[in-house]
């Protein structure tokens, strides 16, 4: 703001000059100058002179801030992409299609690479009170669904002991009493 209201009328000023009124450095002074061109704030009449333009005049009378970032809607080339499900995401989503299952479903479900990843976020789910251990006769166990909290996995934060929701924002503490393996 301080470039556009140091020039005056329609009156061309160098960067020298602007520099000396505004007491900017020179390399902050022809990045203001280049942002108001930008914006049809400032005109370049001729090499190294800039001159206000009307709108550029008005927003000066006006004391509008003028502000760096994004203008418009989309403020990137292309939309950023979804990062690729992982393991635990992928677990999760079975978790929430079964309701009620075996570890060796969801592993079939998820892939064989993914035993004991299933059996540790399994465990640590019922821990955190998502799932519930169903009795089983003579089997493997069984679990059960009781917290759907949303399509999005609970992050697991092993050294604080915790679960993090991020469909509810919270925290959830596991008992570690509470389901054995």
């Amino acid at each position: 703001m301080a470039v556009l209201s140091a020039l005056p009328g329609d009156a061309c000023f160098t960067a020298g000059e602007l520099e000396a009124v505004t007491g900017l450095a020179a390399d902050s002074i022809r990045h203001a100058c280049r942002a108001l061109v930008e914006r049809g704030m400032l005109q370049r009449r001729e090499r190294g002179c800039w001159a206000a333009t009307p709108e550029g005049q008005a927003a000066a009378v006006a004391g509008v801030a003028i502000i760096s970032g994004p203008r418009g809607r989309l403020t990137q080339e292309k939309p950023r992409t979804r990062r690729a499900p992982s393991g635990r995401d992928k677990i999760w989503r079975a978790i929430r299609a079964e309701r009620k299952f075996a570890i060796n479903d969801l592993v079939a479900l998820v892939g064989p690479e993914q035993v004991e990843n299933v059996k540790d976020y399994v465990f640590a789910l019922a821990r955190a009170g998502y799932l519930t251990r169903l009795r089983s006769k003579g089997r493997q166990s069984r679990f059960l669904l009781i917290d759907d909290t949303g399509p999005l996995a609970p992050v697991q934060r092993d050294a604080r002991k915790e679960f993090f929701d991020r469909n509810t924002g919270a925290t959830r503490p596991m008992n570690p009493e509470q389901v054995a393996p």
